[in-house]
């Protein structure tokens, strides 16, 4: 799956559970209120999830090509006297931007984490209400929280925020 292919499906899973949500709150009078409210919650709650991951990729793949262009850069090394100053002034341009990135995916990461978290919270009511109403609920994020967060905290960016 390409990033191109993974955003479009993230931006269609949160189109699909908005009009779900419009639904819910216009129809089925019949639906106990307060599962209702815990749905519509959730549905929000991984809608939020959907849009901070979506970025949290979007950053990662950004911050990729900027190591990518940076190395090229550093490798890129004059064969002439002539080209020294456009040699340092590209290299440490291409440094900025690396740093750049790495700095807006770090934020993209904690807000990914945050993210998660509030989902989990949130998940939690929803499994309690479902419980209540004698609705069958799995509780998927909870179940794939250690694999979750260690991807989001396993990427290199993450012990080093800038380069030297």
């Amino acid at each position: 799956m390409t990033f191109g292919e993974l955003f479009a499906l993230c931006d269609k899973s949160i189109e699909g559970r908005t009009n779900l949500i419009i639904e819910l709150r216009g129809l089925y009078p019949s639906i106990n209120p307060k599962l209702k409210d815990e749905l519509i919650d959730y549905l929000n709650a991984e809608n939020e999830f959907a849009r901070a991951k979506r970025g949290f990729y979007r950053k990662q793949m950004q911050y990729s090509s900027a190591v990518d262009l940076y190395k090229d850069a550093v490798e890129d090394v004059p064969a002439s006297y002539y080209g020294a100053d456009f040699y340092r002034a590209n290299t440490a341009r291409r440094k900025r931007k690396t740093n750049d990135a790495s700095l807006e995916l770090q934020r993209s990461t904690d807000n990914f984490l945050e993210s998660y978290s509030k989902v989990l919270v949130v998940e939690d009511g929803m499994a309690r209400a479902a419980s209540t109403s004698g609705v069958r609920f799995v509780s998927i994020f909870k179940e794939y929280e250690k694999e979750n967060r260690t991807a989001a905290t396993n990427i290199p960016h993450y012990a080093s925020a800038t380069l030297r």
